[in-house]
């Protein structure tokens, strides 16, 4: 990654106090920080952006090694009534953080009034004193679990939105799947919405462009199921429902995964967020997360997960 054309010096949930390297003007420094246009508008109403103590306004030019404090949107903060978050990951700016999804928990509301991961990561900043409005910036269906990625400062989720989005984040989940796979694969078929079910989605011709990586760690007979495969799946694209689609395209669905026919399962879809990587779009700096293998997959395979690190997967 490229060297940023500033140097954050230090931050918290109130400020983010940045060096200016190349000379610049304000605005252009709030953009190459990854604030949106309404967002850097925002900030010089506001007068947020300030050097030694006097706000800026979007023209006026930085010199190199002027130090920039921007100062962050007061937060409304909710404070739910459930338990608290296991955070897998805090920034060390405060900007965001990565949480882990239990089975069976939405990352979002869905108008039902359910309990969701971000109540928790909401609670986990209460606890901690902190107020900040978490959003998470990726999404897990609700049988899967593992690794969900939260912003928590609005003036910078679109430099998260645009990692997540991009090449810059790194995911590997691990999925048990009905059958046996004869190596490992790469699935290229596109994906679209099932026009018979708008819930579903289906590998089509006309769908969006999808890659999904299988790379085998070990395969077993399971009774009640027959043969199963413990993979590491890698998206390089981030369609719904991409690897239970791109498995079942294979003959070999996801072990629990009703909709798309993979076998009936007690512990439900075997498909977990197991390990992301990333580079901090303000630092740059390189970030692995992992999430633990979870009993339901790692009972299956006892001798592949050995605390959180399954031997074809390299830490970085």
């Amino acid at each position: 990654m490229a060297r940023k054309p500033y140097r954050v010096l230090e931050a918290d949930d109130v400020h983010v106090e940045v060096a200016v390297r190349p000379p610049q003007t304000a605005g252009r420094l709030l953009a190459e920080m990854g604030l949106s246009r309404p967002g850097r508008a925002a900030v010089f109403a506001g007068r947020r952006l300030s050097r030694e103590g006097r706000p800026l306004a979007h023209g006026d030019r930085l010199a190199s090694g002027d130090v920039v404090t921007l100062e962050l949107e007061a937060a409304d903060a909710p404070f739910p009534d459930c338990e608290a978050a296991t955070v897998l990951w805090e920034d060390p700016l405060g900007l965001a953080l990565v949480a882990e999804k239990p089975q069976g928990l939405l990352v979002h509301g869905d108008g039902s009034g359910a309990e969701t991961l971000t109540d928790r990561v909401q609670a986990h900043l209460a606890d901690e004193g902190r107020v900040r409005v978490a959003q998470a910036v990726q999404r897990l269906d609700v049988g899967t679990s593992g690794c969900v990625l939260f912003s928590l400062a609005p003036e910078f989720q679109p430099l998260w939105d645009e990692a997540v989005a991009g090449a810059d984040v790194e995911k590997r989940y691990l999925a048990v799947l009905a059958g046996t796979l004869p190596g490992d694969v790469t699935v290229t078929e596109p994906i679209g919405r099932d026009r018979h079910d708008a819930h579903r989605m289906r590998v089509s011709a006309t769908g969006k462009p999808a890659e999904t990586r299988f790379a085998v760690v070990e395969t077993r007979t399971v009774p009640g199921i027959g043969p199963v495969t413990l993979v590491e799946a890698q998206i390089l694209s981030g369609r719904r429902h991409q690897i239970r689609v791109h498995a079942a395209h294979l003959g070999t669905p996801v072990v629990g995964d009703e909709w798309y026919d993979g076998s009936m399962w007690d512990d439900g879809l075997l498909l977990h967020a197991w390990r992301e990587t990333f580079a901090h779009p303000l630092t740059g700096e390189r970030v692995t997360v992992e999430s633990p293998v979870p009993p339901r997959i790692a009972a299956l395979f006892p001798d592949a997960c050995v605390k959180a690190n399954c031997p074809r997967s390299s830490p970085r």
